[in-house]
């Protein structure tokens, strides 16, 4: 077998020549087609990836907003709660104090009553003692008359009258300081009537002080110039009770 040299030649200069062509007319075109399309393909992979990231930032920033909304909406109920706790505990602090305030004055309203029924008591008490004690008295002959300021200045007249002169000389001190204790309060025209009647005995108006003892009963005590006269129906009882006694033990 005898191999045709001129057509091997031919052929492979034609296989060359083709492949040449093929490649500069068919495949770079083709290669660059793919390539093209490659690139768009890839720069649609990288704009979906860019898409998928952006998405799912999105979606981190969509959760960390409802989890800071989550958290200010708990913040705000607790804030809400304690700010209506807070103010229900001042409602009840200030229904207390009130309620406390009223307990106080309803306290106080009854111990004023309580203390104004006590002296209006004390009042009735002392008069009908004064009263009692006057009959006593006039039982066992002691002439104290009535408990009102004539009475006891005229039974103070009678009293300065029968004392010794030194004991007089004592009581009435001209300008000496006097104190005058009743049984029961003096109203003005009383008290301007003792004033009157000591500046007539002993020759100069005293500064005379007044005060109330209920425990006399009746009568008066007065001090005056560093001695001192009692004529309380007190001391007049406790004078008759004690005669009282003596009589029943000297009884047979």
């Amino acid at each position: 077998m005898t191999i045709d040299w001129w057509t091997l030649g031919l052929q492979a200069a034609n296989f060359l020549v083709l492949a040449w062509v093929l490649t500069r007319v068919l495949y770079r075109p083709v290669r660059q087609v793919i390539a093209e399309r490659q690139a768009r393909v890839n720069a649609a992979l990288d704009a979906a990836r860019a898409r998928e990231a952006a998405a799912e930032e999105a979606r981190r920033r969509h959760e960390r907003a409802l989890a800071e909304f989550e958290e200010r909406k708990r913040a705000l109920a607790a804030q809400a709660e304690a700010e209506l706790e807070a103010l229900r505990a001042q409602r009840i602090a200030k229904a207390e104090a009130e309620a406390e305030a009223i307990r106080e004055a309803a306290r106080r309203a009854a111990q004023e009553t309580r203390a104004r029924a006590i002296d209006a008591a004390r009042a009735d008490i002392a008069a009908l003692a004064a009263t009692l004690a006057g009959r006593v008295l006039q039982s066992f002959g002691v002439a104290c008359g009535a408990d009102d300021a004539p009475a006891q200045i005229a039974a103070f007249e009678r009293a300065l009258a029968q004392m010794e002169p030194a004991e007089r000389a004592a009581l009435a001190s001209p300008g000496a300081d006097a104190a005058l204790v009743t049984a029961r309060a003096l109203d003005e025209d009383a008290r301007a009537a003792w004033r009157e009647a000591l500046g007539r005995l002993v020759g100069a108006p005293p500064r005379l002080t007044f005060r109330v003892d209920p425990a006399l009963l009746g009568g008066f005590v007065l001090t005056m110039g560093g001695a001192e006269l009692r004529l309380a129906w007190a001391d007049f009882l406790s004078e008759a009770r004690a005669r009282l006694a003596r009589s029943m033990d000297d009884a047979p």
